[in-house]
Order: C-alpha cells, then structure tokens, then sequence
C-alpha cells in the first residue's frame, strides 16, 4: 500500500510539473501571439498609410496633367486667335495702302 501511495505521489507531482510546464507553455505562445497581432496591425496600418499616400499623390498628378492641359488648350487658342488677329492686321494694312489717304 505504501508503495502504491508512493507511486501515486509521484505520479501527481509529475502531472503537477507538467501542468506547471504547459502553463508557462501556453503563456509563452499567448505573448508570441500578441505580439504578432500587434505586428500585424502595424504593418495594416503602414500599408493603408502608404496606399492613402499613393492614391493622394495619383490625384495630384491627375490635377497637374489636367491643368496642363487646360493650359495647352488655352494657349493653342491664343495662339490661333493671335494669327487670326495678325491676319486682319495684314490684311487691312493691305487695304489701307490700296486705298490711301
């Protein structure tokens, strides 16, 4: 009976340490886990930063090209208008010599 009682002790005393063993286990790998998580989020975060950053810089260069455009319209138009001007001029200065003063 002594010898079972013995057995029994140790049988629970190394249940107890593996116990003891798989609870730190278990914190360990719950650290390691939050740890990741936090990690993970990090980088969720960088990315959608980055992506806000790309899309702010994708509009502004979308502007800048518009804008541009706008402007070569507008000076193709002024140029056209120019000639056009420098057209009439001639022509009436032409004109005026036909029929002079």
């Amino acid at each position: 009976m002594s010898k079972e009682i013995d057995r029994f002790s140790y049988e629970e005393n190394s249940l107890r340490q593996k116990c003891v063993e798989l609870e730190r286990s278990l914190t360990l790998i719950t650290h390691d886990l939050r740890e990741r998580e936090r990690r993970l989020e990090q980088e969720s975060e960088q990315r959608r930063d980055a992506e806000k950053r790309a899309r702010v810089a994708e509009e502004k260069a979308q502007a800048e090209v518009a804008a541009r455009a706008q402007m070569s319209t507008s000076s193709q138009h002024s140029s056209e208008r120019l000639s056009q001007l420098e057209r009439q001029v001639r022509a009436r200065d032409k004109e005026a010599k036909r029929y002079p003063l």
